[in-house]
């Protein structure tokens, strides 16, 4: 039963404005300065317990609501950068898509949304999963129009166990983690 009332949890949760940004640090090992951050949706509920993303984000995919989630990223991130930018513009965020995110053409709008907020395609790289990257035409569709919008796109979590370098060479990507 819990199980099942889960995903409505999750959509009261974005209509209540539960969900924040956590942003974990990139850093320049030669200089030791923030060069930017990953933004990572963390929930927390009114009673001030956290639940954990590696139990929301798999009831959210599993349930149709990880393209509402990832959207609520970039609503939070749109909402947070112009005060980051203010003080250091050439800062970076790197925002992961889903498997689903990368299949949705809807997934370049909201990240030309996201760019009219004041943010540039460089201070943008948008990270994948190898597992999401795997559905290789819809996701290199989208991904080529990701890059042609001028923003990094990177593999997150490579060498996980679903694909190899061979398989690497057939995408456009900046960077692989």
């Amino acid at each position: 039963r819990q199980q099942r009332a889960f995903p409505a949890m999750l959509l009261a949760a974005l209509r209540n404005d539960e969900f924040f940004l956590a942003y974990q640090p990139i850093v320049d090992l030669a200089t030791g300065r923030w060069v930017g951050a990953e933004t990572l949706i963390r929930w927390q509920r009114p009673d001030g317990a956290e639940v954990r993303p590696d139990v929301f984000i798999p009831v959210a995919e599993d349930n149709g609501l990880i393209a509402r989630i990832s959207g609520h990223v970039l609503k939070l991130l749109a909402r947070d950068a112009p005060t980051i930018l203010a003080l250091r513009p050439d800062f970076r965020f790197s925002v992961n898509l889903s498997q689903d995110d990368l299949m949705a053409p809807m997934t370049v709008h909201q990240l030309r949304g996201l760019l009219a907020t004041g943010l540039t395609p460089a201070n943008l790289t948008i990270e994948a999963t190898e597992r999401g990257v795997m559905e290789k035409e819809a996701a290199s569709l989208v991904l080529r129009e990701i890059r042609a919008l001028g923003m990094r796109v990177a593999i997150d979590d490579f060498g996980t166990g679903y694909a190899n370098l061979a398989y690497l060479h057939s995408f456009e990507v900046d960077a692989i983690k």
